[in-house]
C-alpha cells in the first residue's frame, strides 16, 4: 500500500496487479519501490538493501514498469536536487530547465508509457513546496492532507 509519512494511501489490490512474465529470461515488469528518509520521497526498481544504506525506509511497491524499451514505451527518467533533496521524476526529459532549479540528471528509472494502454493505471505526481518533495503513487487517494498540491498524470505504469 502506497504510504505518505507513515500515512496509508488506497491502492490496488494484488488481483489487479499485472504478472511478470519472463521473455528471453528477462522480467517484462519489474516493481516500483516507494521509500521515504526525513523529507523526501524515492520511488526506484533497485532493492530494499540499497535502500537502507541511504536511511531510506522502504514503503512497498507501487506499481510496476518495464526494466527495457518497448514499441510505445518511454524512460522514465530520474533526477536529484541536492539543495533540497528531492527526487524528480518525467517523462520528459530537459536537462536544461530542471538544472535551473538545482536538479542533475542521474538515471533512467525504467520504461513506462506516457498515454495509457490496457492494463496500466496513472503513476500520479504530487508536490509540496513547504518541504520541497515530489511525492509519486499509482493510489488514488488525496496526499494533499499532507501539504501535497496535484501536479500531473507523470506517466502510466503496471499496477
Amino acid at each position: 500500500m502506497a504510504a505518505l509519512h507513515g500515512q496509508r494511501l488506497p491502492r490496488r489490490s494484488d488481483a489487479q496487479r499485472a504478472p511478470v512474465r519472463r521473455h528471453g529470461g528477462r522480467r517484462s515488469v519489474c516493481p516500483l519501490r516507494l521509500a521515504a528518509h526525513q523529507l523526501d520521497h524515492y520511488t526506484t526498481v533497485r532493492n530494499d538493501a540499497g535502500l537502507a544504506a541511504f536511511s531510506y525506509a522502504s514503503e512497498g511497491p507501487d506499481g510496476r514498469v518495464l526494466p527495457f524499451q518497448t514499441s510505445g514505451s518511454v524512460p522514465l527518467w530520474r533526477y536529484w536536487n541536492p539543495t533540497n533533496k528531492d527526487h524528480y521524476y518525467t517523462v520528459d526529459r530537459n536537462d536544461a530547465g530542471l538544472s535551473y532549479f538545482g536538479y542533475s540528471f542521474e538515471v533512467i528509472e525504467g520504461f513506462v508509457h506516457a498515454q495509457q494502454v490496457p492494463g496500466t493505471v496513472p503513476l500520479y505526481r504530487w508536490w509540496n513546496p513547504t518541504i520541497g518533495d515530489h511525492f509519486y503513487t499509482t493510489g488514488t487517494g488525496d496526499a494533499s492532507w499532507f501539504g501535497y498540491t496535484f501536479e500531473r498524470v507523470e506517466a502510466y505504469v503496471y499496477p
